[in-house]
Order: structure tokens, then C-alpha cells, then sequence
């Protein structure tokens, strides 16, 4: 069953180096025809991510304390005005903070952008598309936003360094862990939860590192399957890397999990735990998740769990 972002957030409460990311040969940067904005309001955590990279913190944003936990960015300013929720903004605050550039994320336009509009111009841009190139997407993003910000040259290192990130983290993989596929899987609840599918970011940065992802499945258009913890056995052959999700309230670890125990991966000794990270993120959290991934793998930072 594809996942849609809604669930998501109710359960939180290619290849080829440079090429990938690349300006085209001979590509001059994007003008900026009109004075550069700085009083942003953002609406979408994947463009709050974008921002900061870019060296502009917004003046206000959605969720923002929710953002610093699971976006563990932290270049985000204490001082930032809270919103309210990403779906439903709060109009008449946006309204009285007088933004000169509210930059929104995939749909939000769509469903709020005459509101929007009336308060100041509307930039939207979209990481997650369906088509399973998250990756690109990003970029794109990141230089696409730079030019609107008057900060080209901050999105290239940006761009830069985020890939420069993923590569050395790949660095650290030696070809013996490579042999086998890798799953990602985020629990919902003791029994069910989210793999990470072909269409995610977690694909796409596991293809750059070199590594093949597990999980076959048809793709959802946000990169994540809801599937009972059982279908896990139908990849023996894998490690398996789960998410470090917010379930301490229930008192409930995977220790207690019977079918948990006796997936193929986790008997082996192939199964490991990292930290929070944000599903729907842009560049910053693609590179910090490929040094999770192989801090799990090489065992420098992940826990076993198996």
C-alpha cells in the first residue's frame, strides 16, 4: 500500500559523481532580474532545509521546534516565528511578519496559493516528484531557489558539499558489506511500518554509495511502502536498517518483538538501528542520512540490534 505524506506525519506526532547534479556545459548561472528577498517564510521543512544551506535563515517557518528534532538542522535560528502547522498556516500572522518571499513545497501552492499570494510572491519547489529521482530533484532545487535568492554560488557549494558528503560516506563501505542489498524500514507501531522504496531519497542515495536497495516493490510517490513487519522475511538476504522512531512513550523495543526476532536479517546478526532523520528532507538530510547509513554499516555508529 503506497504510503501518502499525511500518514507519515500522523505517525511521526544517478550513479556518476558530479554529472548527477551538474549545471550543463557551457551554462551561464540564472539572472536575478529583481532585488534578492530576505524575509522568507517557509512553508515546507525539504525549502526550510534549502534555506539555511543557502546561508538564509527564514524569519518564520512551520513547526519549526518539530523541524529541529527530526531535521537535526542546526542552522535553523532559535528566534524563528512559528506558523503553525505545515497544511494550515497561520495567514494573519504571515500576514502582519510582511514577507518579501514565501517559499512553499510540493502542492502547498496548488492548495493555498491564491491566499498566499495576496499576502507576497510565492516560490515553489519540489524534491519529491514520483519519478524516483529525489536526488536530482534536490539539486535542482537548491540551485533553482539560489538563483530566486540571489545566492548561486552558495547553492553550488551547497550542492557541493552534500554530494561531496555522500561520496566520502560511500568512501567507508568496503565491498565486502556491499555483497548484500540494503533495506530501510521506519516503524509505525510494533507490527507495521514504512520501507523505503524505489522512489525515495534513500534509494537514490543508496544507489550513489554504490549499494543496492532490498526492497523490489512498486514505488510510492513519496519513497515509502506501508507493509506489516512480516513481509521483511521475504529478504532474507539483506541488512536490514531501521529508524530509531519516537515509540518510547509505549515502552515497546523491538527486543519484545517475537516476528521481529525471527526475520532472516535480524537472526544473522544483519540488523541495524540509527537515529531520527527527516523522511521528506532535502540535500542536508540526504548527506547526513548516507553518514548514518554507513556509520550502521561499518559499526562506528550504529547499534546492532540483531
Amino acid at each position: 500500500m503506497p504510503l501518502s505524506r499525511r500518514q507519515m506525519l500522523r505517525g511521526a506526532a544517478a550513479f556518476g559523481g558530479a554529472a548527477l547534479c551538474g549545471r550543463p556545459a557551457g551554462a551561464a548561472a540564472p539572472r536575478v532580474a529583481a532585488p534578492a528577498p530576505r524575509r522568507l517564510a517557509v512553508l515546507d521543512w525539504a525549502m526550510a532545509e534549502t534555506t539555511t544551506a543557502l546561508g538564509i535563515a527564514p524569519i518564520a517557518m512551520a513547526e519549526p521546534d518539530r523541524y529541529r528534532e527530526r531535521a537535526q538542522d542546526p542552522r535553523l535560528p532559535a528566534g524563528v516565528i512559528d506558523l503553525g502547522l505545515t497544511t494550515q498556516p497561520d495567514l494573519e500572522r504571515l500576514l502582519l511578519l510582511r514577507p518579501e518571499l514565501i517559499v512553499t513545497g510540493h502542492g502547498q501552492a496548488e492548495t493555498m496559493g491564491p491566499a498566499l499570494a495576496r499576502i507576497a510572491p510565492v516560490w515553489e519547489g519540489a524534491v519529491y516528484t514520483g519519478d524516483g529521482a529525489p536526488l536530482d530533484a534536490a539539486c535542482r532545487v537548491t540551485r533553482d531557489l539560489g538563483a530566486r535568492l540571489g545566492r548561486a554560488d552558495a547553492a553550488e557549494a551547497a550542492i557541493g558539499h552534500a554530494l561531496a558528503r555522500i561520496d566520502a560516506a560511500a568512501a567507508r563501505i568496503d565491498e565486502g558489506l556491499r555483497r548484500l542489498p540494503v533495506a530501510m524500514f521506519i516503524f509505525q507501531d510494533p507490527r507495521h511500518g514504512w520501507v523505503a522504496d524505489r522512489n525515495g531519497f534513500i534509494a537514490a542515495v543508496m544507489k550513489r554509495m554504490g549499494l543496492t536497495p532490498a526492497w523490489t516493490g512498486p514505488g510510492s510517490f513519496w519513497g515509502y511502502t506501508a507493509i506489516g513487519i512480516d513481509r521483511l522475511a521475504d529478504l532474507p538476504d539483506s541488512r536490514l536498517i531501521f529508524a530509531d522512531f519516537p515509540l518510547a512513550g509505549t515502552g515497546w523495543t523491538t527486543d519484545a518483538s517475537t516476528i521481529w526476532q525471527a526475520l532472516p536479517p535480524v537472526a544473522a546478526g544483519r540488523s541495524h538501528r540509527i537515529g531520527p532523520f527527516w523522511y521528506f528532507g532535502a540535500l542536508p538530510t540526504m548527506a547526513r542520512f548516507a553518514d548514518q547509513l554507513a556509520d550502521a554499516l561499518t559499526g562506528s555508529g550504529g547499534k546492532e540490534a540483531g
